[in-house]
C-alpha cells in the first residue's frame, strides 16, 4: 500500500479496519510476515517549516499508538517495513535510491513501540527501493512515477494513450531494460549505488508504486510465470486497496478494505494475469 497519508483522520479509519480484520481473521501463527507501507506519509507537500514537522511527527506518533493500544499481535508477529515516498523527508531527499525516512521524525514512533516491544528489529525504516527476500522467493517494492519519468525523458512515445497500451510499456522497459528505473542519464541516481537498481536475474515479485499508470497484476512476460509485476496508481487513503504477494503459492492479489467489518472483498482486479 502506497500513499499511507498520516496527517488524514480517514487514513486510521481505513487501516484499523484492515489490521482488525487480519488479527479477527486469523490465529497468530497465520498473520502475514509483514506489512509494507510505501509513502507518502503527508498529504502536505514537503516543506522547511515548523507545521509539516509537527504533523509529520504527530502522524507516526498518532500511528504508533493506534497499533499498541488495538495491535499488539501485529507487533509482536509481523514485520513493519516503511519505504520513502517522493514527498517524505530523507537524507538527498530526490536522490534514486532514496534514503530512508531522516530519524528525527520517527525517533518518538520508535520510542513509543519500544517502550511496549523491547525488540527492534520488527521495525524497518527501509531505502527506496526496497528489497526483501522471504523463504525462497526475491522481492523489490519501489515507489516511483517511473512512467511519468519515461515520457519526459522522451524514453518512450506518448502518442498512444491507451492506458493498457501504457502499462505494456512500462512492464516490457522495466524487464526488457533489468532495471528498477530504466532512465540511466538521470542525474539523480547515485552511481554509488546504481548495481541496487539492476533486475538481474529478476526477482520474483516486482512492485511498483506509479500513480502515472493504470492498476495491473502481470506476469512479466508471456513466456514465463517466474516474475510477477504489479502496480498500484491510487493511494491506500483514497482507494483503500492493497496488494498481497504469497511468497508460498507465488501469486498476488488486490483487496479493498470494506466498508462494513466481514471480510476482506476482492477487487476485480485480483489474480496475476497474463499481459
Amino acid at each position: 500500500m502506497h500513499d499511507v497519508y498520516l496527517d488524514s483522520p480517514y487514513t486510521f479509519e481505513v487501516l484499523d479496519k484492515m489490521l482488525s480484520l487480519y488479527v479477527n481473521t486469523y490465529p497468530e501463527n497465520e498473520l502475514p510476515v509483514g506489512f509494507i507501507f510505501m509513502g507518502d506519509f503527508i498529504s502536505l507537500k514537503f516543506d522547511y517549516n515548523r507545521n509539516f514537522h509537527k504533523v509529520y511527527i504527530k502522524g507516526f506518533e498518532k500511528l504508533s499508538v493506534m497499533l499498541i493500544s488495538k495491535f499488539k499481535l501485529i507487533l509482536e508477529h509481523c514485520y513493519l517495513i516503511f519505504i520513502p515516498g517522493i514527498n517524505d523527508p530523507c537524507a538527498c531527499k530526490n536522490s534514486i535510491p532514496k534514503m530512508p525516512i531522516l530519524p528525527y521524525y520517527i525517533r518518538k514512533f520508535k520510542q513509543n513501540i519500544e517502550s511496549f516491544f523491547s525488540s527492534k528489529r520488527n521495525i524497518i525504516f527501509a531505502t527506496n527501493p526496497c528489497r526483501i527476500r522471504h523463504l525462497s522467493k526475491k522481492m523489490i517494492f519501489f515507489r516511483h512515477d517511473i512512467l511519468n519519468d519515461l515520457i519526459w525523458s522522451s524514453t518512450i512515445n506518448a502518442t498512444n494513450n491507451e492506458r493498457n497500451n501504457l502499462q505494456n510499456i512500462l512492464v516490457s522497459t522495466i524487464v526488457g531494460q533489468s532495471h528498477i528505473y530504466p532512465i540511466p542519464h538521470d542525474n539523480r541516481i547515485l552511481k554509488r549505488y546504481s548495481p541496487f537498481l539492476f533486475l538481474y536475474p529478476l526477482p520474483h515479485f516486482i512492485c511498483v508504486c506509479d500513480n502515472s499508470c493504470n492498476s495491473f497484476i502481470s506476469y512479466a512476460s508471456e513466456d514465463t510465470s517466474d516474475c510477477i509485476i504489479s502496480n498500484s496508481d491510487m493511494s491506500f487513503t483514497r482507494k483503500k486497496t492493497f496488494t498481497v504477494y504469497s511468497a508460498l503459492h507465488h501469486e498476488a492479489k488486490r483487496y479493498v478494505v470494506p466498508r462494513v467489518k466481514t471480510i476482506l472483498q476482492i477487487s476485480s482486479t485480483v489474480a496475476a494475469a497474463r499481459v
